[in-house]
């Protein structure tokens, strides 16, 4: 073998006394093995077996391998406490490197390695005779080990479940009893293929069809397509036809190209699969293009394509072209297409702002999702009603149908838009804590899908979120937002950033919004540009336009926020009393707390319409804190969870004071302390985590907590509602608020301890 391999003398010494079997297909030097280690040891060196210790080589294994005994044979048919197998027995590419390096070919080392396997007798006659040796030496050296069989199905690179599933067991097991697999790890049998490839052709199209369908069964998708390009034409077609989907799906998009080229003239199903494939590389007009001309003599196949287009043109941002692509699939009917294509048309009709019909096709969508058992097409309708309802006004109904939605969600992407879409519905139903932990678990699964859109649109409505609570951090945010979204190419939401970053005062930021929204906007978002800019230069036309835009979008949000505004330009008790029912009637909790909003509730109570301001009065929003008569902090899940009151009231000393040093905190909360700081640490402590980290923090040498949306405060409500009420001359109402919020917010009633 011009080797010397002490590694396997070791082996077979370590397996000793117990006794070894080794075993391997002819050509890994089993008898060279054995015959130097008997020599070394001194042990006798038989081919016919025996009970006796001794080095046997056998054609057939033995009954059994009795202490002392080290055994070679081709099969490895019996029980051992020590085996050494073709893995052991082979050249490892150290080996293959040194022989080659012997011989004086070692440039030969790595492609006869590869080759081979580390067989080594064929290892060996390769690096003596070259590489024009290779294919003659194989064939001489197998068929002797080969059964008579056809060989012919082997040439095609796929599964050995494949063989046996299509009917070829019985080869199979004849390529395994006579050892030339049998207990061989693949990777040393590239040579069988090498055989094959040089001296059989390519067995009839229709048995490799019958061993495709196999390999098709088992998903085996890129082996498929593997063996039918061996055949090209018809017979990768109809594979491709097949194998294409589940391998795009599943991620394989260049694999699937690779293979689709070489394909001349594609079927309608593969124009379908092409589509998807430029699709996912982001080529959407190249997709739109294979799909141009599409026959029309397959319904299914139409319908499916009329998704596929319609789709393409509003990832395109075409939503209107989108919308009548998706009604001509409306229109064919009964199809198993017509709930996709009623979800379809109601997100264009959401894009278009035209809530209403979304909602109607939705409503359908889910309905047939459900009676058919779909639901991939389910979870997507039930998405988009939610979103039509959010954008209708009817945000209660919006988040439960977003949770009812969670759960049929997988894959971090769908997860991520639909926690997002709810961490939005929730701040507008003022519940800051809750949707701030919404949009977190958002931003999680949008970092997990690696998707630009879903990364942007998160932090955006965060920094949305971070600006209606006056914390520092969303002009960052908002930054941030933008070069995501920059990378997703999406001016719809570049303009929601903008219009955020205008709120904050940044220049440019109002005209850059309009500008976006312009190209890639829908009536909605320029209704809500118009009420941002109507509130930054105090002009009524803009609140009259965005009444005018929200009533064409049917945005009942805007719509409400529009009528807000022009009321508090020119407010009167008449129009109030109406205005306060569909306010309180929409549940929109984040405008009650509005104190610039505060006029509404008393003029309307002066008209007639208490609703509004009682309930205004009685306590609304996630944390209702009292200090008039007691001191308590409650949210929707029972009392905040504060070891004393000198936690609520730090909170309460620092909303009222905005910032204050943390030494006099600490001298005025705990003056008979020996270690005031220190309470005062213990404090903040409990208020973080009873509360939120972001909403009480140490700047510099001064302490100071956020009041965020959603916090009903009554010396903070009571203040605003009288100094309104006077200013308007309602003496009514002002009465109304003295007689249910008595007394005032004294800080010295609590200082002392409980």
């Amino acid at each position: 073998m011009y080797l010397h391999r002490p590694r396997l003398l070791r082996a077979l010494q370590e397996g000793l006394p117990e006794g070894v079997l080794v075993h391997a297909p002819a050509g890994f030097g089993k008898t060279l093995l054995l015959k130097s280690f008997a020599e070394a040891k001194g042990l006798p060196y038989r081919r016919d077996w025996s009970p006796e210790p001794g080095c046997y080589d056998l054609r057939k294994p033995p009954p059994e391998v009795l202490p002392g005994q080290v055994v070679a044979a081709r099969q490895a048919r019996l029980p051992a406490l020590h085996r050494l197998g073709p893995e052991d027995l082979a050249f490892t590419p150290e080996e293959v490197g040194e022989l080659a390096r012997r011989l004086g070919k070692r440039e030969l080392a790595g492609p006869v390695h590869a080759l081979f396997g580390g067989w080594p007798h064929l290892t060996r006659r390769a690096l003596e005779r070259g590489e024009a040796a290779w294919t003659p030496e194989l064939r001489a050296f197998l068929e002797g080990l080969l059964p008579p069989l056809d060989l012919r199905p082997f040439l095609l690179p796929l599964p050995e479940a494949a063989f046996r599933q299509a009917g070829f067991g019985e080869a199979v097991e004849a390529l395994l009893a006579q050892a030339l697999a049998q207990g061989v790890p693949l990777r040393l049998l590239p040579a069988l293929a090498a055989y094959l490839e040089a001296t059989h052709p390519l067995p009839p199209e229709e048995t490799a069809r019958r061993l495709l369908e196999a390999a098709l069964a088992l998903g085996a998708w890129e082996e498929a397509l593997e063996a039918a390009g061996r055949y090209g034409g018809g017979l990768l077609l109809w594979t491709l036809e097949r194998a294409g989907r589940p391998l795009l799906e599943g991620g394989k998009v260049e694999a699937f190209f690779r293979h689709a080229e070489r394909v001349a003239h594609p079927s309608p199903r593969l124009r379908l699969l092409l589509a998807l494939g430029h699709r996912m590389r982001g080529e959407l007009d190249r997709g739109l293009a294979v799909l141009e001309g599409f026959p029309e003599e397959d319904p299914a196949l139409l319908a499916e394509a009329l998704l596929a287009r319609g789709t393409l043109l509003g990832l395109k941002g075409a939503h209107g072209e989108a919308e009548g692509v998706f009604s001509q699939g409306v229109a064919l009917g009964e199809t198993p297409l017509r709930a996709r294509f009623l979800t379809s048309r109601g997100a264009a009709r959401i894009r278009l702002g035209r809530y209403r019909e979304a909602a109607e096709d939705l409503e359908e969508a889910l309905f047939l999702s459900r009676k058919e058992r779909l639901k991939e097409v389910e979870a997507l309708a039930l998405h988009n009603l939610a979103i039509a309802r959010h954008h209708l006004g009817e945000l209660a109904e919006a988040v439960r149908l977003y949770r009812e939605v969670l759960p049929l969600k997988t894959a971090p992407l769908s997860r991520a838009y639909t926690l997002l879409s709810l961490g939005e519905a929730l701040s507008y139903l003022g519940r800051f804590l809750e949707a701030k932990r919404t949009l977190f678990r958002a931003r999680e699964e949008a970092w997990a899908s690696g998707d630009y859109r879903a990364m942007g649109y998160t932090l955006l409505n965060l920094a949305d979120l971070y600006r209606e609570a006056g914390l520092p951090e969303a002009e960052g945010l908002y930054r941030e937002a933008e070069a995501h979204l920059e990378k997703a190419h999406d001016p719809y939401a570049l303009g929601l950033v903008h219009l955020g970053l205008a709120r904050l005062g940044a220049k440019g930021s109002l005209e850059r919004a309009r500008a976006f929204f312009q190209e890639g906007g829908s009536p909605g978002e320029l209704a809500e540009w118009h009420l941002v800019a109507g509130r930054l230069c105090g002009r009524p036309e803009h609140f009259e336009e965005a009444l005018r835009l929200a009533e064409k979008a049917g945005a009942g949000r805007l719509l409400l926020l529009a009528r807000l505004e022009l009321f508090l330009k020119a407010p009167s008790p008449g129009e109030a009393k109406a205005l306060a029912r569909e306010v309180l009637k929409a549940g929109f909790q984040d405008f009650w707390l509005w104190e610039r909003a505060f006029p509404l509730p008393l003029l309307a109570f002066e008209a007639g319409e208490e609703g509004l301001l009682e309930a205004l009065l009685a306590g609304v929003g996630w944390l209702r804190v009292r200090s008039l008569k007691a001191l308590e902090a409650r949210t929707e899940e029972g009392p905040l969870p504060l070891p004393s009151r000198k936690e609520l009231l730090l909170l309460l000393l620092l909303w009222r004071r905005k910032a204050l040093e943390a030494e006099a905190l600490a001298r005025l909360l705990f003056p008979g302390s020996k270690n005031p700081k220190k309470r005062l640490q213990v404090a903040v402590h409990h208020l973080r985590e009873a509360l939120d980290p972001d909403l009480v923090r140490l700047e510099g040498e001064a302490y100071r907590a956020y009041l965020p949306p959603g916090v009903w405060w009554d010396a903070r409500v009571k203040e605003s509602l009288l100094r309104w009420a006077r200013r308007l001359s309602l003496p009514q109402a002002q009465a109304r608020v003295e007689e249910a919020l008595p007394g005032r917010f004294s800080p010295r009633a609590y200082l002392t301890d409980p």
